[in-house]
């Protein structure tokens, strides 16, 4: 190994010192009397410790959480109205509505009514001819007895 000694003039340290912090800017810096004043004790213990930040997830943790591509394969709140809509909408057009439930009663109702008046107006004229035949056996066994007299 070549070693290359250069020597340096001093114009060129007062060059590189402009452009580098040297130890007499460094003095100007944070002190340890000024450290003091910005950070105590107390507030260094408040920092977390390694036990704390074990108890952080790591990364073998944190890959069993969803990606940005398992969240996408997920339904959106437009997907789910869309989904909404359209159930909508086929039971609408599958299934019978409260409309068409009560006209579907009314109708029943209807055709009962007919049926009804049909059967109590059988059961007048029932009733009627059963006074006639009532009227007309009497009489007939009027008469025979009339004929059999003579």
């Amino acid at each position: 190994m070549i070693l290359w000694l250069m020597a340096l003039a001093n114009s060129d340290i007062k060059k590189l010192s402009q452009i580098f912090l040297t130890k007499k800017d460094a003095k100007s810096f944070l002190t340890k009397k000024d450290a003091k004043v910005f950070l105590t004790k107390t507030d260094a213990k408040n920092f977390a410790t390694r036990d704390d930040l074990k108890s952080l997830a790591t990364k073998d943790d944190l890959k069993n959480y969803a990606t940005k591509d398992d969240l996408k394969n997920f339904a959106t709140k437009d997907d789910l109205t869309f989904a909404v809509e359209s159930i909508i909408d086929y039971s609408n057009n599958t299934f019978a509505t409260k409309e068409d439930l009560l006209q579907f009663k009314s109708d029943i109702f209807d055709k009962l009514d007919e049926f009804v008046t049909e059967i109590r107006d059988n059961r007048e004229e029932r009733t009627v001819l059963a006074h006639q035949v009532n009227r007309i056996s009497d009489k007939v066994e009027k008469i025979e007895m009339i004929l059999a007299v003579k």
